[in-house]
């Protein structure tokens, strides 16, 4: 008997081995368990684990119980709560018809931090993400935000919808309502908060309910990619004063391919003339505002319409702003509304006060089309006399139909092949009928037709280290490169003539070649496949003003091989970025190029026009 309870002990001892190895193993994979999905409805919350807990503040009471990587699935119906997002997570609802309306905001939050001291208070009304382990990590999307129900707005706090502080992620197909034009300081604000964040804002809707901005990305560490939203004003109104997007303070990044419309202020409470080019203070409500920006920022693809500034940049680094394939439609002229395509200043009458100094403002203005505003294009050097002034270029743009000039400036602008309205250029500075231009703007060469006016029909482009070949390229054969180092090659072929009045109809195509540099480089050979004994090969001579034959050609099992180096005609240096603009004299036009990636970019110049060819003279 005894013997058995030894036994019995030594049994017992070892279950409880057993269930200590057990809860050991369960607690380690309790560290490292799944994402989980939560369910919220109207009344409540639950998921695979937890069974239903009813709450009067579902949503947040999800996201308490969740951890970093779960997802919050938000079913449809109205939401009286202020969300607050501590973790990295996803919040999403079931489209339009999942409202966050909260009646109270019961937590504030600052928008402003330098040096570890926080400032701005900001009242988050739908949805605030902060403090969360991870910047760059919080995802909302597919869900509304109604701000119209608050009654405990705050004194001298601004209101907003969705604010991201310190915390990058994705904000997606979210709908900000709200009704009165000042529900929001901004619809949607991210603030860097000394943190290096990146945010990407898309999809989203946004009607009027704003009296700053409806959507603002600021200061440095932050890089913004906004796209495919739609932002509407509600100008021409004298108050507030709105902008569809903005990104400044030190933040960067790319806004592109938005819907942005009537942000438009009267003037009525301004006591000058808000003239732009007469008077310094004039100020105006934006469809895309860069504030002091930095890095490289880029605004390509926007339909901006019925705004006084269809894009405003004050006080933009040197080199860094690139305002590209955009189409910009002013809105109606005013006693104090002075409607402007693009509008530069070296700086404002804020820029001092907000910390800012005086900039340069660089880079380039090119493929949009500027119609029906006051001014096309504005350039304007804030304080004249030093050498701090803007250097901006635009070319390839489509400026006509507007009211007063074209373009106008205060400092030298290069403004040279643009389409100006006429075939005889802008006036009255220049000698046609076209739009006008002020003085200090260079316009000669301009474009004779809209660009572009060729379309490629095939383009590939290849870097290639060293010696190497690019084989079945649009030209029919192979391209091939003799070099040291990485060289990019491009070449595009046209079903036309992609510029100017040709001296000759070509029997075959056209074709672009282009070489992004030509140091350490031999020789390009291109073959021109097919071919007959008879054919030769053109290239457009911009010294010349015509078309002359290749000097190195060659025929051979039915192609044409046309070698280049640097003494043949054309050159390697012709490859690399020689200007095609069609001005008067009937060069032909700049063409399309595409980018490292494939897409159409239109940022590019392909140097070389070659054509396949029997001359036949015309009269």
């Amino acid at each position: 008997m005894k013997k058995s309870e030894d036994k019995k002990a030594i049994s017992s001892i070892g279950i409880t081995a057993i269930l200590a190895i057990f809860v050991f193993v369960i607690l380690a994979f309790a560290g490292t368990a799944s994402a989980e999905t939560f369910t919220v409805n109207e009344t409540g919350w639950w998921n695979e684990t937890w069974d239903y807990n009813a709450s009067s503040t579902p949503i947040q009471a999800a996201i308490d119980n969740a951890t970093a990587g779960d997802t919050i699935n938000v079913a449809a119906g109205t939401y009286n709560e202020q969300v607050v997002i501590d973790k990295a997570l996803t919040l999403q609802g079931a489209g339009d018809t999942t409202i966050i309306q909260p009646t109270t905001i019961p937590q504030v939050f600052n928008r402003k931090k330098v040096g570890g001291t926080e400032s701005l208070p900001t009242n988050a009304i739908g949805v605030a993400t902060v403090n969360t382990e991870t910047p760059n990590s919080v995802t909302i999307k597919n869900l509304m935000v109604d701000g119209s129900a608050v009654t405990n707005w705050g004194t001298g706090n601004k209101n907003v919808g969705i604010f991201y502080q310190g915390t990058g992620g994705v904000i997606d197909n979210v709908t900000l309502d709200g009704g009165a034009a000042d529900t929001y300081g901004d619809a949607i604000y991210v603030s860097a908060f000394e943190e290096t964040i990146e945010v990407e804002i898309g999809n989203c809707d946004i009607n009027g309910n704003f009296s700053k901005n409806g959507i603002t990305c600021n200061y440095p560490g932050l890089t913004a990619s906004i796209h495919d939203n739609t932002v509407a004003g509600s100008g021409p109104i004298d108050n507030p004063i709105q902008n569809g997007i903005q990104i400044g303070f030190g933040a960067t990044g790319t806004i592109s391919n938005n819907t942005v419309s009537n942000n438009c202020w009267t003037g009525q409470s301004c006591t000058t003339s808000n003239d732009p080019t007469t008077d310094v203070e004039a100020d105006g409500a934006a469809g895309i505002l860069l504030y002091h920006p930095s890095g490289a920022v880029e605004v390509n693809g926007n339909t901006l319409t019925g705004n006084q500034f269809g894009v405003w940049s004050v006080g933009s680094p040197s080199s860094t702003i690139s305002i590209h394939d955009n189409s910009i439609t002013g809105a109606s002229h005013g006693d104090k509304v002075f409607p402007v395509g693009v509008n530069v200043y070296s700086a404002d009458q804020w820029t001092a006060d907000k910390g800012f100094t005086e900039e340069d403002t660089a880079g380039s203005i090119y493929n949009n089309t500027l119609h029906s505003n006051d001014y096309g294009i504005l350039v304007r050097d804030y304080t004249t006399g030093n050498d701090v002034k803007p250097t901006i270029t635009a070319h390839y743009n489509d400026i006509s139909g507007n009211r007063i000039c074209g373009a106008w400036s205060n400092v030298d602008f290069d403004a040279t092949n643009n389409w100006w309205g006429d075939a005889s250029g802008p006036g009255p500075v220049g000698p046609g009928s076209g739009d006008n231009v002020s003085n200090n703007v260079t316009y000669d060469p301009w474009l004779m037709a809209p660009w572009p006016s060729a379309v490629t029909e095939e383009t590939v482009t290849e870097t290639i280290d060293g010696d190497g070949t690019m084989p079945d390229t649009p030209t029919g054969g192979n391209v091939t490169i003799n070099a040291t180092g990485n060289h990019t090659i491009t070449t595009a072929k046209y079903a036309e003539n992609p510029g100017g009045e040709p001296t000759f109809k070509a029997t075959g195509d056209y074709w672009d070649v282009h070489l992004d540099n030509a140091t350490n480089v031999t020789n390009v050979t291109i073959e021109f496949c097919p071919a007959d004994p008879g054919d030769t090969i053109y290239y457009w001579n911009a010294t010349s003003n015509s078309w002359k034959p290749c000097s190195d050609q060659a025929y051979a099992d039915g192609c044409i091989t046309v070698t280049i180096t640097g003494d043949t005609e054309p050159s390697l240096d012709d490859l690399t970025g020689q200007e095609f603009g069609r001005g008067r004299q009937g060069a032909p036009e700049q063409v399309p190029e595409y980018n490292a990636i494939g897409l159409l970019a239109l940022i590019g110049i392909l140097s070389v026009v070659l054509a396949v060819a029997t001359l036949r003279k015309r009269g």
